[in-house]
């Protein structure tokens, strides 16, 4: 198993993803951090033109990403593609496919290959999918919380110009999201809002956005202007989508709307 074939195996049963580059670009982020590479060279990642080597793996080694990795490909797989998808991998399923497993499963296979220095590592999707069926309710390597509070409810966030931003500590930075309604369901009455923690210094002007009602199929963009307000230091600055009741409409993904920044003095 190498990097191409997992993808090319996966990524035909996610039709949130409209081309390779886009699905490239989320695994990585799930993984730890956006890959700062151009959208060619993410395609030529999943073709298996470019290799995916020691240097390009790094940075993801050794980070607590199993749940996040796992979120990725339980909210990426279509439902009615997971049986498909697990004939394509070639895993026998007698009953009816249990995707949080073959999530777990893929996400385990995905952090082999970040583990190793070799391109092409054991397929072990097949024995973590049987395991993973087997695991105890609770397990935490299956612990999977809800990640819609509407039931048809679905996003796609592309974010411009960056989701990782290196700037100067006096600096001023403006950030863009645009929001993407795949799912089934309108957004009526929705707001962005930033969940600054106690000791997150960076300020968002603004912190709570109104986002305009959009249909299914429909996008809107959302912006925001950070601060550093003079420290150094890099924060996860995370926002919740939330209803008008102030629930939050994702719950659980934090790295869904986040923006990180990367502060330091006179950069």
């Amino acid at each position: 198993m190498n990097f191409a074939t997992l993808c090319k195996g996966v990524k035909p049963h996610c039709s949130k993803f409209s081309n390779r580059e886009s699905y490239v670009a989320e695994l990585f982020i799930a993984a730890g951090e956006k890959l700062q590479y151009s959208e060619s060279y993410h395609r030529n990642l999943y073709s298996g033109d470019k290799p995916f080597t020691v240097g390009l793996k790094s940075p993801y080694r050794g980070r607590n990403n199993l749940a996040s990795l796992t979120m990725f490909y339980l909210s990426s797989i279509d439902d009615s593609r997971v049986a498909t998808a697990l004939v394509d991998f070639g895993i026998p399923e007698k009953d009816l496919p249990n995707k949080k497993a073959f999530a777990v499963a893929l996400a385990k296979q995905t952090k082999a290959l970040i583990d190793s220095d070799d391109e092409i590592v054991e397929d072990i999707i097949g024995l973590e999918y049987q395991k993973a069926k087997q695991a105890p309710e609770g397990a935490s390597h299956t612990e999977i919380v809800p990640r819609k509070l509407y039931a048809g409810d679905d996003i796609y966030v592309d974010f411009r110009p960056e989701r990782i931003y290196k700037v100067g500590s006096r600096d001023d930075v403006q950030h863009t999201w645009i929001l993407h309604n795949s799912g089934k369901i309108p957004w009526t009455n929705r707001r962005l809002v930033y969940r600054r923690g106690p000791k997150d210094r960076p300020e968002a002007n603004p912190a709570d956005i109104p986002i305009p009602d959009t249909l299914p199929n429909n996008f809107v963009h959302l912006s925001t202007v950070f601060n550093g307000r003079g420290f150094d230091g890099i924060t996860r600055c995370i926002w919740d989508m939330v209803d008008e009741d102030g629930e939050n409409c994702f719950p659980n993904q934090d790295t869904l709307f986040c923006i990180t920044l990367d502060v330091k003095y006179r950069r």
